[in-house]
């Protein structure tokens, strides 16, 4: 998440903007979705989630994160692709 201009917001901001929305609307959604699953596209969205107490499915790297050569860029895919076979 940025402002504006492509500065980033603190990491509090996001974690209470990810809680305001779980408690908002996200929570909701998902209990009208029978065997929907939760998947984060990013690994600190992932993990503010989980530390929120969302049941996630799964995470991956989100598109910019190859800045770092020794992350593995096909982490969780192959699980997420597998899901989306299993649901359709």
């Amino acid at each position: 998440m940025y402002f504006p201009g492509g500065s980033r917001i603190s990491s509090g901001l996001k974690f209470a903007l990810h809680q305001i929305w779980w408690e908002s609307y996200g929570g909701e959604l998902l209990k009208t979705l029978p065997g929907a699953q939760i998947w984060a596209i990013g690994k600190t969205v992932a993990q503010d989630l989980t530390a929120l107490g969302l049941p996630l499915a799964g995470w991956i790297y989100q598109p910019g994160a190859g800045r770092s050569p020794q992350r593995d860029l096909e982490c969780g895919w192959q699980a997420l692709m597998n899901a989306i076979q299993e649901a359709i």
